[in-house]
């Protein structure tokens, strides 16, 4: 079976004693978390995400901070496959629910460039063409209905990185993810044909999963598509070479990924869904993807975007402000 670990805390209390208790309970809840996980790595062949749970827990933040930092997202939503635990006098909830056997695929678009600079119109409007070609191929896919999701987002800054991020979700019992992959790979290539376009750009596609997830509930793991009209993203994009993706590393996933900084001090305004790690699958050099889901976020565009100086001062990964511009 496939099971999500939801961490409840205590709501706060009056009395000294009384938080004192709740310490000590929370700390037993701990506890329990990391017995799991050690009977995990003894007996399930599966153990990907143990460590995020165990240095998440009994390392990066001590219990007084993980409560009042958690209060408000009311949950932590790991993907992890754990044995089911038995009841007793825990603080940790373990929800268990249909194993959903995805895989995610993004494409990720840099700004096309023209291949004779000089015979360029100046009339022309490369973003707009680049658009139209990856809203086609999206339709074309989701025609295709090899994928269960899929969006098109669209960066709302000028001078972009990545433009455009084709996120696609592939339920692995229907589709293969590496057919799906190489399918759409080709697809991508005649639909952004140089010759046809005139006009060059950099494509990056990989298979993801998502190792961890911060969530509020209602929980719905098989659908990514957005909630309302209102929807934005804030998605930051890390690249490190092969061999440096070591648990050393991705125990501190919350700091460098900048997640610790967005649950914190992301204004209740925005409607913070949902915090999602992705981690490339593929050998040789790994990305990581750190998508943020705020419901309200267009709503309220320039308190969000406060943080983005604060995020991108680390100088660690790309980050930009997404929405969506076509989805099925």
């Amino acid at each position: 079976m496939f099971f999500f670990l939801l961490l409840g805390w205590h709501r706060e209390v009056q009395s000294s004693e009384k938080t004192l208790e709740s310490t000590k309970l929370d700390s037993y809840s701990i506890l329990i978390c990391i017995s799991c996980i050690t009977f995990l790595s003894q007996n399930c062949d599966f153990v990907m995400y143990a460590f995020v749970v165990n240095d998440h827990l009994a390392s990066c933040l001590s219990v007084p901070e993980i409560q009042s930092q958690f209060r408000q997202m009311e949950i932590f939503l790991l993907n992890i496959q754990l044995p089911l635990a038995e009841k007793g006098p825990s603080f940790l909830n373990v929800l268990e629910v249909d194993d959903p056997k995805l895989c995610v695929l993004l494409h990720l678009m840099t700004p096309m460039e023209p291949i004779e600079p000089v015979l360029e119109s100046p009339l022309a409007r490369p973003l707009t063409q680049q658009k139209t070609a990856a809203s086609d191929l999206l339709t074309e896919v989701g025609s295709a209905k090899t994928a269960m999701e899929g969006m098109l987002l669209s960066n709302m800054e000028k001078n972009a990185q990545f433009p455009f991020i084709s996120y696609y979700v592939i339920n692995k019992s229907q589709t293969d993810p590496v057919d799906f992959f190489r399918n759409l790979q080709a697809a991508s290539l005649r639909k952004f044909d140089p010759r046809n376009l005139r006009y060059t750009a950099a494509h990056t596609l990989d298979l993801f999963n998502e190792v961890a997830t911060i969530a509020r509930p209602p929980l719905d793991p098989s659908s990514k598509r957005p909630h309302s009209t209102t929807t934005g993203y804030i998605i930051s994009i890390y690249k490190v070479f092969e061999g440096d993706d070591g648990e050393k590393f991705e125990k501190n996933w919350l700091y460098w990924t900048g997640a610790r900084m967005l649950y914190r001090y992301l204004p209740k305004s925005a409607g913070l869904r949902r915090i999602t790690l992705h981690k490339s699958i593929s050998s040789g050099d790994k990305i990581y993807l750190l998508l943020c889901e705020c419901s309200n976020f267009l709503e309220n565009l320039s308190a969000a975007a406060l943080l983005l100086p604060a995020l991108r001062a680390r100088l660690c990964g790309y980050t930009g402000l997404y929405r969506t511009t076509a989805s099925f």
